[in-house]
């Protein structure tokens, strides 16, 4: 599988990122609720796929549209890599896909993101306009994502993490709740100050 690496600035042999071409399959489905017509959701992503037009139309089946929405490039990075470890203890390892809406255009949705780190697709759940699903990692991506990780070696366990828990992976369906359930723990910013003693 050919990707593009960059090492450290000291020369050293793990790379500071991997790059690779990754084709998004998203499904257009006519919808069962009477306020929308469809609903678009991507549902897997092709390791290597040629760079085209964007929303090619793959099949046609039963009611349901397959496009090639778009091929971006899936990047690694080694700051990210305890995120890819906790995915890929996952039963069943992700790539987070973000959809926005579209600008201009045919189509209503742009394929915006493909990342492996769920904190990343995480930060786009806010806004409430993009489309954030996870699809799961084929083997190729998930060996690939796994020898990037092997190459940086164990996390050292007496480095303080900046974050206490990652956010838990929940059962996601489309139009539903966000993917993400918030774990952190949260300190209550409310203090009494006139509580104290003046003598």
């Amino acid at each position: 599988m050919d990707d593009g690496t960059d090492t450290d600035a000291m020369g050293g042999k793990a790379p500071v990122r991997a790059s690779i071409d990754v084709g998004v399959v998203v499904e257009r489905r006519a919808s069962q609720n009477r306020w929308i017509d469809e609903t678009w959701m991507p549902v897997s992503v092709i390791a290597g796929a040629p760079v085209g037009e964007p929303w090619r139309l793959m099949r046609e089946a039963d009611g349901v549209r397959s496009y090639l929405a778009r091929v971006l490039t899936l990047t690694l990075h080694r700051s990210e890599v305890e995120s890819y470890r906790l995915n890929l203890g996952e039963p069943v390892p992700r790539v987070f896909v973000v959809m926005t809406p579209a600008e201009e255009g045919a189509m209503p949705y742009e394929v915006l993101l493909v990342t492996c780190a769920s904190y990343e697709a995480e930060e786009y759940l806010t806004g409430g306009d993009a489309i954030v699903e996870p699809v799961p990692m084929p083997p190729e991506l998930l060996a690939w994502v796994a020898d990037f990780i092997d190459m940086h070696g164990e996390p050292d366990t007496f480095v303080k993490r900046q974050r206490d828990t990652a956010p838990a992976l929940v059962e996601h369906k489309f139009g539903k709740d966000p993917i993400f359930e918030k774990t952190g723990r949260y300190l209550s910013a409310s203090k009494d100050e006139g509580n104290g003693n003046d003598g």
